[in-house]
């Protein structure tokens, strides 16, 4: 008898069974796994379409949806009569699929993979559906579904052959629950119920073989096999019905009429559990279908009614279309003389059993990579310990590992990993005392990889497992490294493990970790955010560490199974920090412009006096500048750079006294194109600065112009400097670098956008000029802090000396009969380029965003063969730069669709010389032209043509953010293209 118990009991079987997909070991992966996909397709309500429909009526329609991926994806599938906008993109991006206005119904399925992973894909169906009419004629109804209370053809989705743990079995019928497509006035709470019943396409059925056969999915009946609708809703006039369905059989009979036993039942019930049988009728058969129908009438109308078609223990049959609706009525059936179901099922003789140890079903496992039936005739038992700690959180839901107990032998643990071992083992604790029933014919022994397991194939029972509740010590071998696969699924313990230095147990994804023991490698695994030790800390130590032996990729794994296991690793506090000066940095630098790690062992601390002005605006925005307090001797001055360090972020100001922390292992010096600097890995907390004194005097030193680049940090004066000519501090034409002569030869001045005094105007007399001394780019340069540093060159008058004309006046004079110099029209401004549509050929500069910095291309290579890139400010048009100018890069079209060749002013064209990083390069003519593509998160995707396969991004993790090039497939962050001024 079929009840709504049972149809709650069959379905969380079947969720049971999904969750539990099976794989032969534990979790933990290898370290050279670095992309693990991720892909999901959501409405805008947040609700996924794996697995979904969108339905639109006769005159179509639009969807928006979001992909969500940390790849490349594609949409494919579909049909001729949908129309989906953008069908491929990388990262998160939203699509729009529209149907057009349809005369008749139709459906297609649309599938979304990822490009680097195709096998990971969410599909789902666009089903459109259209009424059909027929001649209006008085005598009928209107609405085609008047008179349908309940009807279903069971083609929401296609059914595929993807299930089980070798992805070629058919659903069950509640894994598939957007199969369903209901339709009728009473057809609102239905709800299926199944045992043995999976939905198949690969069997259609055909209008020859009853009228309104829907072809695409029915349902399977296996021997035994019953399926139960309930919630079919009635009204109290519908006592006169009409039940009918398509069926299939293999009986053969094919004449109407023929006295042969139906081999499929058909019940009625009111309440779910008094069921009375009602017979049907069948017609002729074409390719093995036939319609079936029976005209009923109830002696009194329930609120709803219920449904189940039952097969016989020694049949297989198909039903699809199964629709009630109002008829003529025919047997009266009272359904309170119902009673239970009469269900045949097929015979099963009482298993036989045996005995068998741990070591004997490892010794059966498959020696080549496989599986094989446990016992085809007998239940195999075994006693075993629980080695899984589920309370120490490292270990896989659906594996449970076991090992026979006091065993300290090679071969003698084995685990249950696949359908059922989740909720089996979800009880169970450490040292758990448990007997294992193996059932025949269903268990699978089996050899992933190396890894040996014992496993079930679909969603049949293959193990039971009992305990009686005692609690065993674990046994715990002492193995080297090379042993460890012997010993897999076992608790061990391996001595003179060392960490190599300081480091974090993983924290929100799952982690991998490299120790050494005597020269050999030891892959250790913890499971992020579920291991009680994940996301701590461990030391540089050297230990005994223990866990379960695992295997995957053919490499066994330690485990660890809590933080116990891994206490010897407990990280020790950290030495005190040592003093260091400025000069001591400077001497640790490397001369061939590498950087080097201040110290690996300790933080080292730095008292330093602040010089940047940042009141004063001209100064870098991630450069924090320092001096030895009071120091008037060259070599006493160095900058810090990075996001950690900007001066408006920390508050400090000029003449500040702090106190730079620099961290061990993290903190770096290193001599960048001459300039002395402090820096670290943007991913990491390099240093920390602490204000401990305002106000403090600040000395400037008299120097020379060939001295600037050694007194860099300091605040210096160079007597006697004459400016080559009049005008701005910073000219928007001319830019922020200003030559001096003076008697120890030229002095470059630099002022940014941002500075105070920067829009101030001055002469071309002799004076004295202060600030702070600096090398950006491999130049030394005096940038000024304030106006007071630049007081003896003011100018309160526009000049008017013909032999010293201003800017505007030279290009008053200019040749009529020589064209002009087109320069970058600054009161246009920029125009920050944001689609296809509005790229065309022109100058422009050329970057991309780091950190929500701008950083654009200078000009030039480094010695790896990436642009050199500077940081800049734009904003309302305006552009401005922190350090060195943008190089000026024209786009030439090169005659093909968003196909253009980059020419560098002063340097060539771009290309590569080959597929990876570092490999740009320039040449005199054009040779390889870039593709762009927009970026569905913004900027564009430049990707050089012919066979090389290379990308150009900005990098994520670049200290200088270097646009460089990469592998195709490799991400990074998206190109920005700025148009200078106004190009018609």
């Amino acid at each position: 008898m079929i009840s709504a118990g049972y149809v709650v009991r069959r379905v969380g079987l079947c969720v049971a069974v999904m969750a539990c997909a099976v794989t032969c070991m534990v979790s933990c992966g290898p370290k050279h796994e670095e992309f693990r996909p991720q892909l999901e397709v959501l409405l805008p309500s947040g609700v996924s379409l794996a697995d979904g429909s969108v339905n639109y009526d006769a005159g179509g329609g639009a969807t928006d949806f979001v992909v969500r991926s940390n790849g490349g994806w594609s949409i494919t599938g579909g049909a001729s009569w949908l129309e989906i906008s953008p069908s491929s993109g990388t990262g998160d991006g939203a699509v729009r699929i529209s149907a057009a206005a349809a005369e008749s119904s139709r459906s297609a399925v649309v599938e979304v993979s990822m490009t680097q992973a195709p096998q990971v894909r969410i599909s789902f169906n666009v089903v459109q559906r259209v009424e059909e009419t027929e001649p209006e004629d008085p005598e009928e109804p209107d609405d085609p579904l008047q008179g349908i209370i309940y009807r279903d053809s069971f083609d929401g989705a296609e059914a595929r052959a993807e299930y089980g743990p070798t992805g070629d079995a058919w659903p069950a019928l509640a894994e598939i629950p957007g199969c369903a497509a209901f339709e009728g006035r009473g057809s609102d709470g239905v709800r299926y119920g199944a045992d043995g019943v999976s939905v198949r396409s690969d069997m259609a059925s055909v209008p020859d073989g009853y009228a309104g056969a829907s072809g695409c999915n029915n349902l399977l009946f296996g021997g035994g096999a019953m399926m139960q609708v309930s919630g079919v809703a009635l009204d109290a006039a519908d006592a006169d019905l009409h039940l009918a369905f398509g069926l299939w059989t293999d009986s053969g009979r094919t004449a109407v009429g023929e006295d042969v036993e139906k081999p499929l039942s058909v019940w009625i019930s009111g309440d779910g559990e008094r069921w009375s049988r009602i017979e049907y009728v069948d017609d002729t058969v074409a390719e093995g279908w036939r319609g079936a129908s029976c005209d009923f009438s109830l002696a009194a109308v329930p609120e709803s009614l219920c449904v189940a078609f039952v097969c016989d223990a020694d049949a297989v049959v198909r039903i699809d279309d199964v629709s009630l609706g109002v008829g003529d009525g025919g047997n009266v059936v009272d359904l309170d003389l119902g009673g239970e179901i009469d269900r045949e099922e097929p015979s099963v003789d009482p298993p036989s059993e045996r005995e068998v140890t741990v070591a004997e079903l490892v010794s059966m496992m498959p020696a080549a990579e496989g599986r094989i039936v446990a016992d085809a005739n007998s239940d195999l038992w075994f006693d075993a310990v629980v080695q899984t700690d589920r309370k120490g959180g490292n270990c896989a839901a659906s594996v449970l590992c076991l090992a026979a107990e006091n065993a300290v032998e090679a071969g003698c643990g084995v685990s249950l990993a696949g359908p059922g071992v989740e909720a089996a083992a979800a009880g169970l604790v450490l040292g758990e005392r448990v007997r294992v029933r193996l059932l025949r014919g269903a268990a699978m022994l089996c050899n992933e990889g190396g890894a040996l397991g014992i496993t079930g194939e679909g969603s049949a029972p293959w193990f039971e497992v009992t305990s009686d509740g005692s609690i065993a010590d674990v046994a715990v071998a002492v193995v080297g490294v090379r042993d460890l696969a012997r010993y897999q699924n076992m608790t061990v313990a391996v001595r003179g493990v060392e960490s190599g230095g300081e480091g974090v147990w993983c924290g929100d994804s799952d982690g991998e970790h490299l120790f050494r023991v005597s020269g050999e490698t030891l892959h250790v695994f913890v499971r992020g955010g579920a291991a009680d030790f994940a996301g701590r800390r461990y030391g540089a130590a050297s230990g005994e560490m223990r866990g379960v032996v695992t295997m995957r990729g053919g490499v066994a794994w330690l485990c660890p199974r809590n933080a116990a296991d891994v206490a010897a690793f407990e990280p020790v506090a950290p030495p005190e920090p040592i003093p260091v000066t400025i000069p001591e940095l400077i001497a640790m630098m490397p001369s061939d412009g590498r950087p080097a790690v201040i110290d690996a062992e300790c933080d080292r601390v730095l008292t330093a006096v602040v010089m940047n002005d940042v009141e004063g605006g001209n100064c870098h925005a991630s450069h924090l500048v320092l001096a030895t307090p009071g120091a008037t001797e060259a070599g006493n001055g160095i900058t810090l750079y990075g996001s950690c360090v900007r001066p408006s972020a920390l508050g400090v100001k000029r003449g500040d006294k702090v106190a730079v922390t620099l961290r061990a292992s993290a903190a770096v010096v290193v001599n960048y194109q001459g300039m002395y600097e402090v820096t670290g890995d943007a991913s990491t907390v390099w240093t920390e600065v602490e204000i401990l004194e305002s106000g403090c005097a600040i000395p400037t030193v008299t120097i020379p112009a060939s001295q600037l680049a050694a007194c860099q940090g300091m605040v210096v004066r160079v007597e006697d400097a004459v400016p080559r000519r009049d005008g701005l501090w910073y000219d928007g034409v001319l830019g922020g670098d200003v030559l001096f002569d003076t008697d120890d030869g030229t002095l470059t001045v630099r002022t940014l956008a941002a500075a105070t005094f920067a829009d101030q105007r001055f002469s071309a007399v002799s004076g004295d000029i202060a600030g702070l001394a600096a090398v950006i780019g491999g130049k030394a340069v005096l940038m000024p802090r304030n106006g007071e540093d630049v007081a003896d060159f003011a100018c309160t008058e526009e000049p008017t000396d013909p032999d010293n004309p201003s800017v505007e006046e030279l290009e008053d004079t200019t040749d009529p009969e020589t064209p002009p110099v087109e320069e970058p029209d600054t009161g246009a401004g920029y125009e920050m380029v944001t689609s296809l549509s509005a790229l065309r050929a022109g100058r422009y500069h050329i970057g991309g965003y780091q950190n929500g910095s701008l950083y654009l291309a200078t000009g030039g290579l480094t010695k790896v063969n990436h642009c050199m890139t500077s940081e800049f400010l734009f904003a309302d048009g305006k552009l401005t730069p922190l350090g060195a100018e943008a190089a000026v890069v024209t786009l030439e079209s090169a005659g093909v669709g968003n196909g253009y060749y980059l020419h560098f002013e002063g340097d060539g064209y771009l290309s590569a010389t080959g597929s990876g990083a570092g490999k740009l390069r320039f040449t005199e003519s054009p040779v390889e032209y870039w593709i762009v593509t927009e970026n569905p998160s913004g900027g564009f995707d430049m990707l050089l043509s012919g066979d090389k396969f290379v990308r150009m991004v900005v990098s994520r993790t670049a200290r200088e953010a270097l646009l460089r090039s990469v592998a195709a497939d490799e991400q990074g962050n998206a190109i920005v293209l700025i148009r200078i001024g106004r190009q018609e």
